[in-house]
């Protein structure tokens, strides 16, 4: 059986730079699921390195990173433009 993967990181807003509070991170074909902190800080735990990670925002695009090797990631998202 395979073992878990911790990935821990930070979200942030592209425009400025600044943590994005609330953000839902969740590994895709599975109920895990996290928000990151007031600091943009998140830790998650994946079933495998094959993990798809989803990054969700109201107001934002939302933006997928595959795992891989990765177990620090520090996430940028994009506002949503509206008209």
């Amino acid at each position: 059986m395979a073992q878990k993967i911790s990935v821990t990181g930070k979200v942030t807003d592209a425009a400025n730079g600044l943590p994005l509070y609330g953000v839902s991170i969740g590994s895709t074909g599975t109920s895990l699921g996290v928000i990151s902190d007031v600091d943009g800080k998140f830790t998650i735990q994946v079933p495998s390195k094959d993990a798809l990670l989803v990054f969700s925002f109201v107001g934002y695009k939302p933006k997928q990173v595959a795992v891989g090797e990765i177990t620090q990631l520090n996430v940028t998202m994009e506002q949503e433009m509206t008209e």
